[in-house]
């Protein structure tokens, strides 16, 4: 539920929107004795601030916030005091590069070693400025504006220099920064000990350097390779202890018979090939980068849509589709509707029936009208077993997730996404600086 506060005409209207998966139910009232009872039940400890423009928007969870509107003009009023000065002092803040303009100065051209590279900035670090302290310091917040406006960077002092490293240059990156800001449930001292040994080794090295040729938000992939093997790749290969005879190494590429995969480095501007023989996937290195080309090919499949993405790494892609296709008929939408709209993941319930009995699941389908996934329909009709994949493993690789926003690059766009929310924003190369374009 997001709480929209706005001043209307000198007087104060709060406004209710309530969001499911089909539609969003709105409410709104200006009788200040409602609007100060509610703003009293505010918790004092939300997860995030962010300023977005004149705009100040209270995150508490996944699905509540409370929204500030053009709070420069309205920091003096008791209202907005009042919400201001209850939150809880370590509340980080950070303010985001308006997307549709100057955004994300993701790509810059660098010479070196007389070839044209493009850099794969860290999310934190260039999409938002991490400030600290926070909004609801007693004695500034009781202030005028100065008193948030000292916190947040000025439009005019975002700068593009000396910013741009990539996740393997930058030896001064402190994990711990991120973790603070984890969304991840599982993100604990055992989990960050396990990801700091991994990425300070020449193989951690070497997955940072790919995820970010590829374009991958290298945070989600580094959470589905916990997710998928614990990051422990020789237990898991042919002859190890964890070896279950079908997914194989860190990435536990399943089964693999020779299958071409091509992907897209936009470090050397080039589509990449690699075939997925067995010889391959027990490579560690060679295993982490099918895992990533893989990853890139079903994110551009879904549209950067990361939770179809990353279900459909477990359960396949051709039962994704079929997924997406029974829920768009559902809700009477269409497929391509279903996957750009990345809130809505309402078809997970059809995943939680497919795994709890594949074979009556898709029994129970209209064979005429899913002709097109035939088969698919039969593979799962001939399933030994009696239940299919991971219901859970979307929220399972999302709970190991270290920090808030992720990046990756979809077919020459930039997706950025907010962990805590499950924000999604698209932008255009055209939308960059001229000096920031792609060639």
């Amino acid at each position: 539920m997001d709480i929209i506060i706005a001043n209307v005409n000198d007087g104060f209207r709060l406004t209710m929107v309530v969001k499911n998966d089909k539609n969003r139910m709105i409410k709104s009232t200006n009788n200040m004795d409602k609007i100060r009872s509610l703003v009293k039940s505010f918790p004092s400890n939300p997860k995030l601030i962010e300023v977005k423009g004149n705009d100040l928007k209270i995150i508490y969870n996944k699905k509540n916030a409370v929204i500030l509107k053009d709070y420069k003009k309205n920091l003096n009023t008791k209202l907005y005091k009042s919400i201001l000065d209850n939150i809880d002092y370590s509340t980080p803040i950070v303010k985001n590069v308006k997307y549709n303009q100057n955004l994300l100065y993701l790509f810059k051209k660098l010479q070196k070693n007389k070839k044209r590279v493009i850099t794969f900035a860290l999310a934190t670090l260039v999409s938002t400025a991490i400030i600290g302290g926070s909004l609801l310091d007693k004695e500034e917040a009781t202030n005028d504006e100065s008193a948030i406006e000292s916190l947040v960077i000025d439009d005019e002092k975002e700068e593009t220099d000396d910013i741009f490293i990539t996740l393997a240059q930058d030896e001064d990156f402190d994990f711990e920064v991120r973790v603070k800001q984890a969304t991840g449930s599982a993100v604990n001292q055992y989990t960050l000990n396990k990801i700091v040994k991994f990425i300070n080794s020449d193989d951690g090295n070497y997955f940072l350097e790919v995820a970010n040729d590829f374009g991958i938000d290298p945070y989600i992939f580094l959470s589905l390779m916990i997710k998928e093997s614990s990051l422990d790749h020789e237990s898991t290969i042919p002859g190890g202890k964890n070896y279950n005879g079908f997914g194989v190494g860190i990435c536990q590429l399943e089964t693999p018979s020779g299958q071409q995969i091509n992907a897209f480095n936009y470090s050397t501007n080039t589509t990449e090939t690699i075939y997925e023989t067995m010889e391959n996937a027990i490579d560690k290195r060679t295993n982490i980068k099918m895992g990533i080309m893989r990853y890139q090919n079903v994110l551009e499949k879904y549209q950067g849509n990361e939770n179809l993405a990353l279900q459909s790494y477990n359960y396949g892609q051709g039962l994704i589709d079929l997924i997406v296709t029974i829920y768009a008929n559902e809700i009477g939408s269409s497929y391509d509707q279903v996957v750009s709209n990345f809130e809505d993941t309402g078809w997970l319930k059809y995943v939680k029936l497919a795994h709890a009995d594949p074979v009556a699941f898709v029994n129970s389908l209209d064979q005429s009208q899913y002709s097109n996934f035939k088969n698919t329909i039969s593979y799962l009709q001939n399933w030994p077993y009696g239940t299919y994949g991971d219901d859970n493993y979307l929220a399972g690789v999302k709970s190991y997730y270290v920090g808030i926003y992720g990046q990756s690059i979809v077919d020459g766009k930039i997706v950025q996404i907010n962990h805590l929310t499950n924000e999604m924003v698209k932008v255009d190369k055209e939308n960059l600086k001229n000096e920031h374009q792609f060639t």
